[in-house]
């Protein structure tokens, strides 16, 4: 590839396979973008109904609205990517090869983020160009004050010094949400974040000035009589049902807070893991689902998302919490939880005062819908297993069940961990499906491969040598043996490819950017959208 594009035709056919309508809707995105934008300028160069004003600013005036326009169309936008429950409704009735687009909801959001602050910066520096006109060659009727300099333009006016504002907030929105910022510090991202509200206000008022005026012909005979006025705000026309659809999923959120949510069960697994066991009436989910948990006790207004490890099939929603940050420790302290010496584990006693918990969901993620293909490779690092708990139970379930006919016919589960005790609160399940497979003579439906990087003590190794020929693995226990170091990625897609012919295979993968961009990019070279032909989907978790 060059520069990141493929080259020939078969690279061409498997990146578009793969991005086809990620890549569609991106262009589509720009090209609005680029037709407002020039559109847009166009008029304002051209129609005779703003040259009196053009005459005194020049393109500035040109420029400013074209980049008016563009924060119009993404203002508008950048709220819908992080409507949940909105994206929940869309991913059940699409097709699947559009499905996969809205998994890089995240990234859509933060692209046009970056877009409203390029279009803010060029409307910013055409309008401190138009002051700079204005205070030569203002009138009342085209528009300005005569006598008033540039910096009164700039700050002592509506729109300048909203203007200010909004380039203010826009600075501490955007610092704030640094990866190095937001994973530290997640609460001055969280707080930080919601001073959206105040941008969209101000965006609001910014134009109530009046600044640009407009010429309103009052007799056509007679141009003299000509005389100009001032638009109304529009920013509000392209706000407000987004903004009307974002305030019902803040309501949709209010309500399920004021559900009575019971604390069933906490466990303290080794690692420091915490799982919780909730039970709300009502809460239906599926596989790989996700919900946002919200305890007051720690925070007011703070929600974090978990991914889900209970099934569908259960009646309770549960969630394995790594601590790891403030609020993840704060509230594994008010749950009971204490790591003071290392591997203490164990059930909270029900006896201990539990603190209210709330969540919000559950939410759709990439790996619901591992169910609707043959084959699934599902891969996990570290606390990135957890989508897979749920979905492997999901599996164990409808097997129970002989009216569910499953189209999946081989699951390859592949967990990459550090550290041997966080493979004990998920080995249980694991275990439980080896033996269900087995009494149902489906020894090759469920491929475990267990990985640990992380090194092993003298007494540790002397167990693995001694128990080697066991047919129980000596760390986990399972029927599969545990491997040391990293996976072979490469190896792994071209046995898969030998193996399945033909066949179209959904990854799934929840861990670091790393490990992510490797899967994504060898997705990419072993598929073969010819017949005969194995073709991989990549998914990724994001939330």
């Amino acid at each position: 590839m060059v520069f990141g594009l493929p080259e020939g035709k078969a690279e061409w056919t498997k990146f578009l396979w793969n991005e086809g309508p990620a890549l569609l809707f991106f262009v589509t995105w720009l090209c609005a973008n680029i037709g407002l934008f020039f559109s847009t300028y166009s008029s304002y160069q051209t129609n005779e109904d703003y040259k009196c004003p053009h005459d005194i600013m020049g393109a500035g005036l040109s420029v400013a609205r074209g980049a008016a326009m563009i924060l119009n169309l993404n203002c508008a936008l950048i709220l819908l990517p992080v409507c949940r429950n909105l994206l929940s409704l869309v991913r059940g009735s699409i097709r699947l090869s559009f499905i996969r687009l809205l998994d890089h909801n995240i990234t859509m959001h933060k692209l046009i983020a970056w877009t409203i602050c390029l279009a803010a910066v060029v409307h910013t520096g055409a309008h401190f160009f138009n002051f700079l006109n204005l205070e030569k060659t203002g009138s009342l009727q085209c528009g300005g004050q005569p006598g008033t300099s540039a910096e009164d333009y700039a700050f002592a006016t509506i729109a300048g010094s909203t203007g200010h504002i909004v380039v203010l907030v826009m600075f501490l929105m955007f610092t704030s949400s640094m990866s190095i910022i937001r994973r530290s510090y997640f609460e001055i991202f969280w707080y930080t974040h919601h001073l959206f509200v105040v941008f969209f206000v101000l965006l609001c008022i910014h134009g109530l000035g009046g600044l640009v005026k407009k010429r309103v012909v009052i007799d056509p005979t007679d141009p003299a009589n000509d005389v100009y006025e001032s638009q109304p705000p529009n920013f509000w026309k392209f706000v407000v049902g987004p903004f009307g659809v974002y305030l019902i999923e803040r309501g949709l959120r209010f309500y399920r807070y004021t559900q009575n949510t019971i604390v069933q069960k906490v466990v303290q697994h080794p690692s420091k893991v915490v799982e919780i066991q909730l039970v709300r009436r009502g809460f239906h989910s599926k596989p790989g689902q996700y919900i946002f948990v919200h305890c007051p006790a720690v925070s007011w207004f703070e929600w974090h998302p978990f991914t889900l490890t209970s099934a569908p099939e259960e009646d309770f929603a549960s969630v394995h919490i790594r601590v790891a940050g403030d609020w993840t420790t704060k509230f594994a302290e008010a749950l009971g939880c204490n790591w003071s010496n290392k591997g203490d584990a164990g059930e909270i006693q029900a006896s201990a005062t539990l603190p209210r918990v709330a969540f919000d969901g559950p939410f759709g993620t990439a790996s619901e819908d591992v169910f609707k293909y043959e084959v699934a490779v599902c891969v996990g690092t570290g606390i990135g297993v957890t989508p897979f708990a749920s979905i492997l139970k999901s599996i164990w379930y409808r097997l129970l069940n002989p009216s569910i006919q499953l189209k999946l016919r081989k699951v390859y589960f592949i967990w990459v961990c550090r550290e041997k005790e966080a493979f004990e609160w998920f080995a249980d399940l694991l275990e439980a499906l080896e033996q269900q497979m087995e009494q149902q003579n489906l020894y090759d439906f469920l491929d475990a491969r267990i990985y640990l990087t992380g090194e092993l003590n003298s007494n540790e190794v002397r167990n693995v040598m001694l128990n080697d020929e066991e047919e129980a693995d000596a760390i986990t226990g399972l029927r599969a043996k545990t491997n040391f170091g990293r996976p072979q990625w490469g190896r792994i897609y071209e046995q898969l490819v030998q193996d399945h012919p033909s066949t179209n295979i959904g990854v799934f993968y929840c861990g670091p950017k790393v490990v992510a961009k490797e899967l994504g990019r060898l997705s990419k070279q072993f598929t073969n959208p010819r017949p005969g032909g194995t073709i991989f989907n990549f998914n990724k978790e994001n939330f």
